[in-house]
């Protein structure tokens, strides 16, 4: 697939959609999405018109990642290929989820999966306010969407704490407040749509990879893996590595995890940037195929 839709060559106001996701098997909770220059915005809404037409989506129906996909994995493919082609950078936090029952009894305020996702939201927004998304001298109006959800009060306060005061508890590593980088004071809300489906697409892919990879780690086997290599593989270049890691790291970068082993069960630190090392990108997908430390 090759896009034709042309893409603005100036950079000034970014656009960051973002959306959670959640997995069992291991207990990965994530938030993460994309980042994109906001004047791409019509042209990419444009192209993935075209690719959902191309696949054979009906206009107007919304699209949700999940592994049992009407029209099966090749259709699902298609669209991630298409995401990998678009002018867009990705960002994911990817925690382990290892709460004892004591914490997740009813009335307990540790009980929702918020108390996790929260974390991550924190953590990716730890990320956009570096350099790494949002180069120096670009200044904005920069404005961050999440999905509407239930909690959406409680982003909305971890967003104003970054937002105002930043992370002062981090003088290793100074991540500045988002105000100081030209982000909007207000966190947005976006429910369907084009971006939010195109973040929850390659959210809920990553995520439901770190599982499987988990998976496959402690017991050998893991059902979906050599579907999500091949979709992650094409995805995998969205996600900027730390300009002053040697070697290249993703981990701790665009793709957050737990900095230490809090139960001696976490995975992702060791072994996340393994993973995604080892990963090959695969012949072009189409429709008619079979196929540095950063301290928290």
């Amino acid at each position: 697939m090759s896009l034709q839709t042309p893409y603005s060559a100036r950079m000034a106001s970014r656009l960051i959609v973002l959306d959670e996701s959640k997995q069992s098997r291991h207990r990965i909770l994530s938030v993460g999405g994309v980042v994109l220059d906001l004047g791409d915005l019509a042209a990419i809404e444009a192209d993935w018109a075209a690719a959902r037409h191309a696949a054979g989506i009906e206009a107007g129906s919304a699209l949700k990642y999940s592994m049992r996909w009407p029209e099966g994995p090749e259709q699902r493919a298609y669209l991630l290929v298409t995401i990998s082609e678009l002018p867009v950078s990705a960002v994911i936090s990817l925690l382990e989820d290892f709460r004892p029952l004591s914490m997740k009894a009813p009335g307990r305020a540790t009980r929702k999966d918020a108390y996790i996702q929260r974390k991550a939201f924190e953590y990716t927004l730890q990320r956009l306010a570096g350099e790494l998304y949002v180069p120096a001298g670009e200044a904005g109006p920069h404005l961050v969407m999440i999905d509407g959800r239930d909690d959406f009060k409680q982003f909305q306060e971890v967003y104003e704490s970054g937002y105002v005061s930043g992370w002062p508890h981090l003088p290793h590593h100074p991540m500045p407040a988002l105000r100081e980088r030209g982000f909007s004071a207000s966190l947005g809300v976006c429910s369907n749509g084009p971006m939010h489906e195109i973040a929850d697409l390659l959210v809920s892919c990553v995520t439901r990879w770190a599982d499987e990879r988990c998976m496959a780690h402690k017991e050998g086997k893991a059902p979906n893996l050599e579907e999500l290599d091949r979709c992650v593989a094409e995805l995998v270049d969205l996600f900027p590595v730390g300009r002053q890691s040697i070697p290249p790291r993703h981990s701790g970068h665009s793709m957050v995890v737990h900095a230490g082993n809090r139960t001696d069960k976490e995975l992702l630190r060791d072994n996340l940037d393994h993973w995604a090392h080892t990963l090959k990108r695969p012949r072009a997908f189409d429709l008619g195929s079979t196929a540095d430390d950063i301290p928290f």
